[in-house]
């Protein structure tokens, strides 16, 4: 579930779907998400088209103690200057709330 580009990159790194599909699933945090018991905070990009939204939604879902913050106009990497600004404040108080607790 990516765009054309990256369609390919995988089977380099893992190997060539369908496969290795078991390489896959083992090695994907979607199917071991319930040994995940640390908080996790996601700031995705809503134009992303590398990683789909879909995802970071999914995990989200999955994970109790995870959030998720969503920059619409923002792709894959963030280029605006408010949107580091916001995402590092977000990344500072979720480690605050974390270490502080």
């Amino acid at each position: 579930e990516t765009h054309k580009f990256e369609a390919r990159y995988l089977d380099g790194l893992i190997g060539p779907y369908p496969q290795d599909e078991a390489v896959y699933l083992k090695r994907s945090p979607i199917t071991q998400a319930e040994g995940i018991s640390v908080p996790v905070l996601f700031l995705h990009g809503g134009a992303d088209r590398v990683v789909p939204l879909s995802q970071a939604e999914s995990m989200r879902t999955k994970l109790e103690h995870s959030a998720l913050h969503v920059y619409p106009e923002e792709a894959h990497g963030f280029c605006a200057r408010e949107t580091i600004e916001d995402a590092l404040q977000r990344e500072l108080t979720f480690y605050q709330k974390i270490f502080n607790s």
